[in-house]
């Protein structure tokens, strides 16, 4: 047994690199006062030994683990006062269990900022949607595709055009209230930029 070191007997799960190219759990562990451990795969003096960081101590002992009642889960997900009664209490107790608290509920702050995000995100595609049906359901109350039907083989082309040549736009008609649907009559390749 190497000197200091005790055997692990899986109470850390280390991963550490093998010369075959896989990955071993540590044999032999020295935990530090840092809240760190020194694991090392054999017996051998020449062998590396990895620093592996311990967020929080595990308990090994025998029995159930209960699930983290809703009232703690509450406190966790909580703002202001209230987390931060949890957060010094928390800090007291323990300093590394402290920054798991803090780490959780920063998580949480940006899960429901996301979450928020996504409803905004979501209430703008369906509104952007009714819009599109809207329009399209104009245009097809105006037969657009019978009054450009003879680009329907030409859409190749138009695509390849468009890709190299987009700096103006070209419209046979400028939409004006009241106008109709194309707005007032203008002569064919009238350019608006």
């Amino acid at each position: 047994m190497p000197h200091d070191f005790e055997l692990n007997n899986g109470r850390v799960d280390a991963q550490i690199p093998s010369q075959q190219g896989g990955n071993m759990l540590a044999k032999w562990i020295k935990v530090l006062r840092s809240g760190e451990v020194i694991a090392r795969v054999g017996e051998d003096p020449d062998k590396p030994e990895y620093v592996v960081p311990l967020h929080l101590a595990t308990d090994y002992s025998p029995g159930d683990v209960d699930t983290m009642p809703y009232w703690c889960k509450e406190l966790l997900q909580s703002n202001g006062a209230t987390f931060f009664a949890l957060a010094m209490t928390v800090h007291a107790l323990d300093l590394t269990t402290s920054t798991k608290v803090e780490r959780y509920h920063r998580h949480h702050e940006r899960q429901a900022q996301l979450e928020a995000d996504r409803c905004t995100i979501i209430t703008e595609i369906e509104r952007e949607d009714k819009e599109l049906t809207s329009i399209r359901h104009r245009l097809e109350g105006w037969r657009l595709h019978e009054r450009v039907g003879h680009l329907q083989y030409h859409r190749d082309l138009i695509r390849e055009h468009t890709l190299f040549h987009a700096p103006r736009r070209y419209y046979p008609q400028r939409a004006c209230p009241g106008a109709g649907p194309g707005g007032p009559a203008r002569g064919r390749g009238d350019v608006t930029t």
